[in-house]
């Protein structure tokens, strides 16, 4: 067991939190009897109050004993001074008859556990709660060391009604005991100061009545001591549809079916990994599996087993063709894993082919198929999502709306700065604003590169084990938070069988991070509505007194007006009373899809509209941080970050106690979370150790002595070697966190692992600069200047040959993907290799027509207008001659309106190219290189996020594209990757 589920619920001012798992019943209907063996992946019992100092290590599922079966449920904690440490067991109303018994079977280091029942008297209501009263039944303890022994509630009946005798005596009220119910059954684990280690396991309750046992097929439950979120007038009531695990409520809210039978929000976290161990991602958080629906059915069953809900992708089961709506049904119909089914999937891309026709028909067959699914069984999840990529509109309006829209956005070592990621993802939302108002969308993020980028490096051969490329945990948790502050309501990883590896895992540990906080603020992001605000963040003011020991003077100083932090940003989702605010901070550096920076900043200042008495507490599944440092500012307060670093978790509100109440959510998972951290880290370290040796071993180091930009050494002085400054400090750092950990000072300990990976980072993205920077200097060298008659200042003569140099000099727009192997970190001693081989690979163009001077000779060559046709939308691509020479032409595309349209109409980006042509098939071979480049003058910028000029060539298909959305008014050169291509 990592990671249980934890959730803290906000309902109105106060905020309370419910830890949640997953449940695995058995019942054996002729003995009527509940029964629990503990078989399940996440831990069941929930913490109650304690009279002593705990320090929890451990609370999980574990197989290091077991009564029967393979696992039973461990604690694992440190006493002080007290005798009492309460862990209760949830259940059903279980009317107490004559001859009720509890049987649970506990193994231990020390004697005294102790068995106890909760019994609810619901005829007699406590005065100072209104709710009914209840009464603690004592059982039998534990005697035995390190011996499994039974512990036991038995005569139940008569121990109630001694204690509602002594009720009756200290309230001077009738305390009625009929209809008494048992509510919980709780266990003491307190033996005594010390170390403790505590197993529990075969918990059995008879005799039940069988509609109760019927009823515990429930995936999860809340704590019982939480209110009603019904009773709470401001919480919408769900309005059900159907009886199935997952739906929307009449707000367009995703809710989740609790064992208690009412329905909680729900943010999704899924995961599509396959191959990968079903087993071991169970352990990491996640809520959903996704796979085809003629996967392996020993795997879905192993995904159910383990507590996932299901993804089944209905579009799967016939490869190349459109699966027609009557297939799906009859797909989804005999599914035998239906009950656990999420959400229907109905494919992926939809909405992006060239013609309408075919679009239109598209359409028709995914509402016909979202209608048949409704003919499901009532138990059954009526929910559809389906990959959109252009008319989204389309798709979210009317009754045979999809549910869930997903989206896929090129994120990861693209074109696409994070900040045209967050603002593509938020276009989405806003194109189905007036058809689908608060819509649902979900996301899939990349956990493994595309297929196309390995294969743009290495062809078919598979890559050294080195040089793969890779998703750095870094770039999964940026473009998560991206996606909440989108107001996306879903989150999926696309992995592979990798993931479950050792050199995957450091990325499954940061989803399980994600997961985790995801949790902690699930009602909250669940319920975020409209737009959701991006403040501006600041560093510091500067001092306002002049420093000690200058001349006093009466002027006041003047001191310029700081400008924003230029890429971290805090997007503020309100809580439900509208009194508080959870801020998610993120640095949306540019480049940190390629490589992420060292992406940290200390004292980081945010202004939000908020009340005076508000307290902020920073948050991770290692710590939560009140943060000291807040004043009143105009617009509302202003809280000081003292160390951020790539994300922060920030929840502002006016309830001071919450700290407790979150430390006591993240208290059964923050040993195992710094654990974690720390073996991340030193799995990070090992790689970057393993790359800079390689880099070293090549001659490629950070210090190059050949730079003439850099100052001569002294002599007889060696060179700096900041690689092995920065990872012996990294090793520090995590040495540290292991010092503590072992001392059990979890916040250092997590504070301190998670400070290695910006050390790691700074001389990652040091070296990957580097690496661009080498590739500028060879592709687009500096022009030689006009040499110089004479020292000291130029002549005018001089300076206006050097001014005509550069005004004819054609500028390069070269981005980092134009190098596959520079895209990613893992990959970079393989882009030195390619630098030696572009300096002396490219030759003539191999490309007949383009150079646009005939445009016969186009069509003829095999030119192809591939403009995506759009209703009201007229695209011409034509060539037009010169103004200067006549001789020359240029292709020109043109993208406007039909007669009788306005602009305004439309909406300000399209998904697809309106103009678009596509070049005639060019033949290499293997190992051959190819520089594509093209001459550009756009006038006009493009909506960031989408539009833009687009080059995409077959080999690096759309992840490795070249895009720009700014104004090119003077025609710099463009140049997208070149390719490796493999034989056919």
């Amino acid at each position: 067991m990592f990671f249980r589920r934890t959730r803290v619920v906000l309902l109105v001012s106060t905020a309370l939190v419910s830890v949640s798992a997953a449940w695995l019943w058995g019942a054996d209907e002729s003995a009527e009897r509940i029964q629990d063996g503990f078989e399940s992946p996440r831990p069941i019992w929930r913490q109650e109050q304690t009279d002593a100092t705990i320090n929890l290590q451990a609370h999980e599922r574990s197989s290091r004993a077991a009564h029967s079966g393979r696992t039973a449920e461990r604690f694992h904690f440190t006493a002080g001074i007290g005798s009492s440490f309460f862990y209760s067991y949830p259940l059903p109303k279980v009317v107490v008859p004559e001859n009720l018994k509890v049987e649970l079977f506990v193994r231990s280091n020390r004697v005294g556990v102790r068995i106890y029942g909760r019994v609810v008297l619901p005829k007699d209501i406590d005065p100072n709660t209104g709710q009914p009263s209840f009464v603690m039944i004592p059982g039998t303890g534990y005697e035995n060391n390190d011996r499994w022994q039974r512990i036991e509630l038995t005569s139940l009946r008569p121990s109630i009604e001694r204690q509602a005798r002594v009720l009756r005596a200290a309230t001077s009220r009738p305390v009625d005991v009929e209809g008494a119910y048992l509510e919980r059954v709780v266990v003491n684990l307190f033996g005594g100061m010390g170390e403790t280690e505590v197993f529990l396991d075969d918990l059995e309750i008879s005799p039940v009545p069988q509609e109760t046992v019927a009823a515990l097929n429930k995936p999860e439950a809340p704590s019982p001591t939480l209110p009603d979120p019904a009773s709470n007038p401001e919480t919408p009531t769900a309005v059900p549809v159907s009886t199935a695990r997952v739906k929307l409520d009449s707000m367009n809210k995703l809710m989740r079916r609790g064992n208690d039978n009412r329905d909680y929000d729900w943010l999704v976290t899924a995961i599509d990994a396959p191959d990968a161990d079903v087993a071991q991602l169970s352990h990491f958080g996640f809520d959903v599996l996704a796979d085809k629906v003629d996967a392996d059915p020993q795997r879905i069953k192993d995904a159910v087993k383990w507590g996932f809900l299901l993804m089944p992708d209905l579009d799967a089961t016939l490869e190349g063709k459109p699966i027609e709506p009557e297939r799906m049904f009859a797909a989804a119909k005999n599914y035998p894993f239906r009950d656990h089914v999420a959400f229907w999937n109905l494919g992926n891309h939809l909405g992006s082919a060239l013609d309408l026709e075919s679009r239109k028909h598209e359409l028709e067959r995914i509402r016909t198929a979202v209608a048949a699914l409704r003919g499901l069984p009532q138990n059954v999840s009526h929910l559809t999502t389906a990959g959109v990529d252009g008319e989204l509109p389309l798709f979210a309006n009317g009754p045979k709306r999809i549910s869930i829209m997903t989206i896929s956005p090129n994120a990861w070592a693209s074109a696409q700065e994070p900040i045209d990621t967050y603002k593509f993802l938020k276009q989405r939302r806003d194109l189905t604003a007036l058809s689908n108002l608060e819509g649902n969308f979900f996301t899939w993020l990349p956990a493994t590169p595309p297929l196309s980028v390995q294969t743009s490096i290495w062809g078919h051969d598979q890559p050294p084990a080195w040089g793969k490329p890779r998703v750095q945990p870094e770039q999964v948790r940026l473009f998560s938070y991206l996606a909440l502050a989108a107001g996306y309501r879903g989150i999926g990883f696309r992995g592979d069988a990798d993931l479950t590896t050792d050199e995957g895992r450091p990325l499954l540990i940061e989803c399980a991070f994600l997961n985790e906080e995801i949790d902690l603020m699930e009602s909250i992001l669940a319920n975020g509505k409209g737009p959701i605000p991006l403040f501006d963040t600041f560093d510091l003011d500067p001092p306002t007194l002049p420093p000690l020991g200058s001349a006093p003077t009466l002027q006041v100083p003047k001191t310029k007006e700081l400008k924003p932090h230029p890429s971290i940003k805090a997007a503020g989702i309100a809580t439900q009373d509208q009194k508080g605010m959870l801020l998610l901070v993120a640095d949306f550096a540019g480049g940190a899809q390629f490589q992420p920076s060292q992406m940290a900043k200390h004292n980081l200042n945010i202004t939000i509209p908020a009340p005076e008495s508000a307290q902020a507490f920073e948050i991770s599944p290692g710590d939560v941080k009140a943060i000291e440092a807040r004043e009143r500012v105009p617009g509302g307060i202003r809280i000081t970050l003292p160390d951020f670093g790539v994300t922060s978790l920030v929840l502002v509100t006016t309830d001071h106690g919450m700290a407790d109440r979150l430390l006591n959510a993240i208290s059964g998972v923050r040993p195992r979370a710094c654990q974690l951290a720390i073996e991340q880290a030193r799995s990070q370290l090992r790689m970057v150790e393993e790359t800079t040796n390689r880099l070293i071993a090549d001659g490629h180091t950070l210090y190059d002595p050949n730079d003439s930009k850099l100052a001569p050494l002294p002599v007889g002085s060696r060179p700096p070697n900041e690689e092995e400054k920065l990872l012996k400090l990294a090793d520090s750092m995590i040495k540290t966190a292991q010092e503590n950990f072992e001392r059990m000072e979890y916040p250092l300990a997590w504070s301190e692992a998670r400070r290695a990976g910006r050390t790691l980072r700074h001389l990652m993205f040091a070296q990957w600069s580097k690496g661009y920077a080498d590739m500028a200097k060879l592709v687009a060298p500096e022009p030689p200047k006009p040499p110089r008659t004479r020292q000291g200042r130029m002549s005018v003569d001089e300076l206006k040959a050097e001014q005509e140099v550069a005004r004819n000099r054609t500028p390069m727009l070269l981005m980092p993907l134009a190098s596959p192997p520079l895209v990613s970190y893992n990959s970079l001693p393989q882009h030195y290799i390619w630098l030696d081989w572009m300096a002396r690979s490219f030759g003539a163009s191999l490309l007949r027509g383009g150079s646009f001077d005939n445009h016969s000779e186009l069509e003829s060559a095999g030119w192809i207008n591939q403009s995506y046709q759009l209703d009201g939308i007229n695209s011409h691509v034509s060539t037009v001659p010169s103004d200067d020479d006549p001789d020359q032409r240029f292709l020109k595309m043109t993208v406007e309106p039909a007669e009788n349209r306005s602009i305004d109409s439309f909406a300000p980006f399209f998904d697809f190219p309106a103009a678009a042509i596509r070049t005639p098939p060019i033949r290499v071979t293997a190992g051959q290189f190819l520089r594509i480049s093209v001459l550009v003058q756009k006038a006009n910028p493009s909506t960031p996020g989408q539009g833009g000029i687009i080059i995409t060539d077959s080999i690096g298909g759309e992840a490795l594209q070249f895009r720009n959305h700014g104004s090119i008014p003077s025609s710099p050169r463009s140049s997208s990757s070149a390719g490796y291509l493999p034989t056919e």
